[in-house]
Order: structure tokens, then sequence, then C-alpha cells
């Protein structure tokens, strides 16, 4: 119910442009008031008159914020603060007057507020003006836990991807860190040594299969040309070159040596009676049978021996 004052500012104009039923924003004495406006009469009946409640928007206020967890502010037409469920003195409510757009930020009191301003309309074509604020470290107060999860979440992300990379780089590199250690030693000549075998089946456990295949021709091709280069074809003893290479060697050492050379007599009459063929089949087993001598000797004086074998 209205007070005397209330219904003393409250003309029948005002009054009668209320819409019945609905609530409804109206200025009375310079202050916005909710008011609601029901018709009275019998029921079928003419309408005999109308019962006008109305309500101070400021005593509304703090129940305002709580729903909508802000604080209220309401100003008049010049933007100084009526009202207000801020526990601030008015004076320092000055940047809410200063707000030139619809939203903004001010400080007060130290805090930072965000600001939005409302102009709700009333009947007589006026408008009530409300400032909402809310508190900008308790707006993103919910989510500093979040972002500290998803520092979390990030810091973790980051170890196990750098865990994955270091996997994926040994994974990676030491199979071709293995091959370029093969192909360093092919390169420094040594053709023995084997590649260890491949712990996978994936396109570099192919490429290592096929370099250790590689390697093992080149070897086995290596092996045969020093055999040509170094042995006579015919009774698989050291030749001239081998010999001559040996003694070289031992010369250079200065180690004392001796010299023994073997002569097979007539061996051009056999190529000339019986042909060479029978003359080839006559050095075979001359060969044979120093190879037979020199089985019984040690490995070392073996070796010694054979170095220095050469037939003519």
């Amino acid at each position: 119910m209205c007070s005397s004052d209330l219904a003393a500012s409250l003309t029948a104009p005002q009054a009668a442009i209320l819409s019945p039923g609905a609530a409804q924003l109206t200025l009375l004495a310079g202050q916005p008031h909710q008011a609601v406006r029901v018709l009275i009469g019998q029921r079928g009946g003419l309408p005999q008159g109308w019962l006008v409640a109305l309500a101070p928007v400021a005593a509304m206020l703090p129940e305002l914020a709580r729903l909508s967890q802000s604080a209220l502010t309401l100003v008049d037409a010049h933007g100084r603060p009526q009202a207000t469920t801020l526990n601030t003195a008015p004076a320092r409510l000055q940047p809410l007057a200063e707000l030139k757009d619809d939203t903004g930020e001010a400080l007060i009191d130290g805090t930072e507020w965000a600001l939005r301003r409302l102009a709700l309309p009333t009947p007589a074509g006026g408008s009530v003006r409300l400032v909402l604020a809310r508190s900008v470290s308790e707006a993103i107060e919910p989510f500093k836990g979040l972002q500290v999860q998803l520092l979390g979440v990030s810091a973790l992300a980051v170890v196990l991807f750098a865990l994955g990379s270091l996997l994926m780089a040994r994974r990676v590199t030491a199979p071709v860190q293995g091959l370029v250690e093969a192909t360093r030693r092919l390169g420094r000549g040594d053709h023995d040594t084997p590649l260890p075998p491949p712990l996978r089946d994936d396109e570099l456990g192919e490429l290592a299969l096929a370099f250790e295949g590689m390697r093992a021709q080149v070897a086995e091709r290596t092996q045969h040309i020093q055999r040509l280069a170094f042995t006579d074809t015919l009774t698989g003893l050291p030749n001239r070159a081998r010999f001559e290479d040996q003694l070289a060697q031992r010369l250079q050492a200065g180690a004392p040596l001796a010299v023994l050379m073997l002569n097979l007599d007539r061996m051009e009459r056999i190529n000339q009676a019986l042909g060479r063929s029978a003359g080839d089949a006559v050095l075979r087993l001359a060969a044979q049978r120093l190879q037979a001598q020199l089985a019984a000797r040690s490995e070392e004086h073996t070796s010694e021996l054979q170095s220095r074998l050469h037939l003519v």
C-alpha cells in the first residue's frame, strides 16, 4: 500500500497508464518505485476503481544484488548515486558518474570493478538508471584454480612430449648412428666387423639388413681381390708380391731374418715331355707337401714360414 506522501505524488494519469496486474517502474518524487495496479470491482461487473501497490527500488537493491551477484547502484539522470549496495562512502562513487559508455571499468577504494549501466524504461517515457558492478578479482577467482590445472596439464604435456621426443629420437637416431659408424668403418677399410642384427622390422631395420648385405659382399670381394693379388692361383701359396711386401716390412723393422729359396729341377723337361698340365700338377703336389710339413709346426711359426715361401 502506498503512503500518504506517495499517494499525493501519484497522480491519476500516472496510475491510469499502469498496466493492470503487471509490475512496472515509475518515478514518484524523483525516486524510482515498482508499482502494481489492481482493478477493484465485483466479478463480472464494471471496475469501480484500482488499487496501486508501490515499493521503492532502493529498498529492493539488496535482494536484487543477491540475485544478480553484483553490486547495484541507482543513479539519477546526471549519474549521481541515489542508493547503492557498495560498502563505501557516496563521495567515492564518483567514477560511476564519469561512466561514458554502457560498459567500462573503474577503481573504487582500491578495488577494480567491471561496470554495466542499464536504463529501465517507465510507462511515462522516462527511465530508471541502474549500474551493475562486479569485482574483477572476484569474477576471475573461480578461474584461478582452472588456470593452475591448465598450467599443470600444460607442464605435464610438455614433459610427456619431451620424453616422447627423447624416446623417438633414440629409437630413430640410434639405428641411424649405428649405420653411420658402420659406414665410417667401411671407409677406413674395416670390412670384417658385422653390423649388429636390427631389433626392428620397419624401414630402418630393412635399411640395416641391406647395409649388412652390402658389407658382406664388399668384404667377400675384398678378400677375393686380396687372394688374387697376394696368392698364387695354381698352388695357393703366397706369390712374389706378398713375399716382397713381407720382406720389406721385416727389413724396415730391423729384425734378423733368413731367406730360404727352393727350386724344382727339370720342370722344363716335364712341361715339354708331358705337357704343361703335368707341370702344374707337379707344382701343386710340391705345394701340398710343403703345407703338410708346415702344418706340424706351431701356428706362429707356420705363418712366419708361409710368408717366406715363393715358388718360381
